[in-house]
């Protein structure tokens, strides 16, 4: 495994303590669920988009009783492809009057080795493009 880092912030509109118990509630009743990012390129005088399905499973890091806030987080290609792979953790802080989902961790970028600046590239945005669209759909699960 060839780990590139990866972060992302996302604020949410309701307290906390809220978007913890929303959010243990719903990785313990569903706790797998797929998104479908999307990396756009533009180059070459035209823009290249990759659509792909990928499987996200959210954890409570303490267990059913967690309750401290802290998610593990895996993703696979839903067709068990080469990428994108990630494990890192979901935190949520809160920051003052506002709450932030954090995302930490580290995604297997399989072509880093063979050292190509293209596809290197691609892995790093379809990876971001990822970690967008997983705290988009938890973002809209706990906010309701």
């Amino acid at each position: 495994m060839n780990a590139q880092p990866i972060r992302r912030d996302a604020v949410l509109h309701i307290d906390a303590v809220r978007a913890d118990d929303a959010l243990r509630t719903y990785a313990l009743d569903h706790g797998q669920f797929a998104v479908n990012p999307v990396c756009a390129l533009p180059g070459l005088g035209t823009e290249i988009s990759l659509v792909r399905d990928v499987v996200v499973t959210v954890k409570p890091a303490g267990g059913v009783y967690g309750g401290d806030g802290c998610y593990t987080v895996h993703w696979q290609p839903a067709d068990h492809g080469r990428f994108p792979r990630f494990d890192g953790t979901l935190r949520i802080l809160s920051d003052g009057e506002m709450t932030r989902l954090q995302l930490d961790g580290a995604y297997d970028d399989p072509v880093a080795p063979r050292g190509d600046v293209a596809e290197v590239e691609l892995g790093l945005r379809f990876s971001q493009a990822t970690a967008r669209a997983m705290l988009d759909e938890i973002i809209a699960t706990v906010s309701v």
